[in-house]
């Protein structure tokens, strides 16, 4: 089959160099997040106070996401808090937007957001658990 010994070490480096490259290309296929997303046309129409929390329902140990808050009320003060979970604010208190570093024991937590101004106040939270 092969005429010399060379050519047999060509064909099985080939060979090699392609399994590898198969083997190794579903590896690096990322499945979508689930991600809270929100409507804001209708958070702008909603007669009473409303806010809705955006950002990944799903995080991984050491990793840091970024996180926002949409709401109707008008010239709003916000306050981020961690409920549950290893999971720390980073940036953004008193924002609508803010990061938070989910800790290397992270297993799955729990976000709050509340915001209030003029006279109303909105709070919710995100769960979050560990992909």
């Amino acid at each position: 089959m092969f005429k010399t010994k060379h050519q047999f070490l060509i064909y099985s480096t080939i060979l090699f160099c392609l399994s590898f490259l198969v083997s190794c290309n579903n590896d690096d296929t990322i499945e979508p997040r689930a991600e809270e997303v929100c409507d804001l046309a209708e958070i702008a129409a909603y007669p009473g106070t409303s806010c809705c929390p955006a950002g990944f329902t799903e995080a991984r140990p050491n990793e840091e996401l970024n996180y926002s808050i949409h709401t109707n009320i008008t010239n709003p003060e916000f306050t981020w808090s961690v409920v549950s979970g290893s999971i720390i604010l980073i940036e953004g208190q008193n924002t609508e937007n803010a990061v938070f570093r989910f800790g290397s024991g992270f297993t799955g937590g729990i976000i709050r957001i509340s915001s209030s101004g003029d006279d109303k106040v909105c709070s919710t939270t995100i769960s979050i658990v560990r992909i």
